[in-house]
């Protein structure tokens, strides 16, 4: 009696296989070339092996090459979250998959990064992306996931260098050393040419321009030259004396050409 097809023994019939030939594999007394799903072909014995749990299918009894609901990662069967660093879950294929090489963590795709590689020649994420400077000045390099990221500016900056510095303002504000805001702060006065802040001239508290000022700082006189201008000054020079009232040079009384006071003269004319 002649066995079937890739059938090297049989039994009671012809169909009833209990060993195969070479590249044959017996399952359910059949001798086949490809074992079914959950299955893999011992090449030792020549039968069909069961995959162990949760194997969807195995190159051998220790080594998955898919899972029938976790992900597979080198031979093994892993939930998502213990799929290594720089691999991502792919859904689609059930898998550990390799993130692209700029890419030091992704997540959905190879090339949806997380965060990037800081030695490689693009370490910086801007929109999941590995790009080796920000697109635009109106972002500043920030540490995220472990690695530097482009990042939006704060509100109500419109550039900035870094998260508390701005270098200039969204409409209706103003910036006064690296901060916008309604009102210029002090030792900054508005400059309606340049629509910004500008600092006040060395010793200056207050001003309304880089001309005029109003108030000095500590150990700073007032030193008017005209109707328009004046400036901060700590020698107020001769002829004049430092006064405390109102922290200005006022003028000696003549003929004085060096006095303490209206009223003593250190030198005459």
């Amino acid at each position: 009696m002649a066995c079937s097809a890739g059938c090297a023994q049989c039994v009671s019939s012809s169909s009833n296989c209990v060993q195969c030939n070479n590249n044959y594999f017996l399952f359910n007394d059949t001798c086949v070339n490809a074992c079914p799903v959950q299955y893999y072909g011992n090449s030792s014995s020549l039968v069909c092996m069961p995959c162990i749990k949760p194997c969807n299918s195995c190159l051998n009894i220790s080594y998955c090459l898919s899972c029938s609901s976790n992900f597979v990662y080198n031979g093994s069967c892993v939930n998502s979250a213990s799929c290594p660093s720089a691999y991502f879950a792919d859904i689609t294929s059930l898998s550990c998959l390799k993130c692209n090489s700029n890419c030091l963590t992704c997540q959905y795709s190879a090339t949806y990064c997380t965060s990037c590689n800081s030695t490689s020649s693009t370490p910086l994420l801007q929109n999941n992306s590995c790009v080796a400077s920000c697109a635009s000045v109106y972002t500043y390099s920030a540490t995220i996931n472990g690695g530097l990221a482009c990042t939006a500016c704060i509100s109500p900056c419109n550039t900035c260098s870094n998260a508390t510095y701005c270098l200039s303002c969204l409409g209706g504000y103003m910036l006064s050393g690296g901060t916008c805001s309604t009102s210029c702060t002090a030792g900054y006065f508005f400059n309606s040419t340049i629509v910004d802040c500008q600092a006040c001239s060395t010793g200056c508290l207050t001003c309304n321009s880089g001309q005029f000022c109003q108030m000095c700082q500590t150990g700073y006189y007032i030193l008017s030259t005209n109707d328009s201008a004046s400036q901060c000054v700590q020698n107020c020079g001769s002829q004049k004396y430092a006064s405390s009232v109102g922290a200005s040079c006022k003028s000696c009384v003549y003929p004085c050409f060096n006095c303490t006071s209206t009223i003593q003269c250190l030198s005459c004319q």
